[in-house]
C-alpha cells in the first residue's frame, strides 16, 4: 500500500469518526480549512480527531457531571424558597344538635398561599464535606479530559509523522526512479 493510500485511509477514519460527532454536538466541520488549503497540518489533524473521539467526549461528560454535582451540593447549603398554593373544599356537613330540631350545616371552602423558607444551618459537617468533595471531583475530571487529550495528541502525531516519513520515502524513490 503506497503512502496516499494511507494518508485517505487516514483521512477517511478522521472524516468518519468527525461525521458521527457533528451528529451529537459539533455542527461545523473541523476540516474545512483543509480542504481549502489543500494541504492537512498536525494540529488540523488533531482538531479533527479531538472533535470525535469517543474518549475526550466521554471525560468532557464526566467533568459535566462533575459540574452538576457541584451544583447539587450547593442547593443543600443555600437557603430554600418554597410557594405554596392550597385549595381546601368541604363537602356539605349537616349536623343535628340533639333532639330540639336545630341543624347546623357547615361548608367550608377556601384557598391558602403560604411562602415557606429554610434555611440549612448545621448537618454535621456533611455539607461541608459534599462541597470539598464536588470540587476536587471537578480538578480529577479536567486533569482526566487534559490527559485524554494528551494521549490521543500522541497518538494522533505518530500517526501523522509516520505518514509524513513515508511520503517522504516514496518520493526520493520516485526521485530515484527518475535518476535511473
Amino acid at each position: 500500500m503506497n503512502v496516499r493510500g494511507l494518508v485517505s485511509i487516514l483521512l477517511a477514519g478522521i472524516l468518519a469518526t468527525a461525521s458521527l460527532a457533528a451528529a451529537t454536538q459539533e455542527p461545523s466541520d473541523p476540516l474545512a480549512r483543509v480542504r481549502e488549503r489543500g494541504m492537512l497540518t498536525l494540529s488540523d489533524s488533531f482538531a479533527a480527531a479531538a472533535a470525535s473521539n469517543e474518549r475526550v467526549a466521554r471525560a468532557q461528560e464526566d467533568l459535566n457531571q462533575a459540574r452538576l454535582f457541584r451544583t447539587s451540593a450547593r442547593s443543600q447549603v443555600l437557603p430554600q424558597l418554597t410557594l405554596v398554593d392550597v385549595y381546601y373544599r368541604q363537602n356539605p356537613v349537616s349536623v343535628n344538635s340533639g333532639g330540639t330540631g336545630n341543624v347546623v350545616t357547615v361548608s367550608d371552602t377556601r384557598n391558602e398561599l403560604r411562602v415557606d423558607l429554610t434555611q440549612p444551618i448545621f448537618h454535621g459537617l456533611r455539607d461541608r464535606n459534599f462541597l470539598l468533595y464536588s470540587a476536587k471531583n471537578i480538578e480529577a475530571s479536567r486533569y482526566a479530559v487534559e490527559e485524554t487529550r494528551r494521549l490521543l495528541y500522541s497518538d494522533v502525531a505518530l500517526a501523522f509523522y509516520t505518514v509524513l516519513e513515508h511520503e517522504g520515502q516514496v518520493e526520493a524513490l520516485e526521485r530515484i526512479l527518475k535518476m535511473e
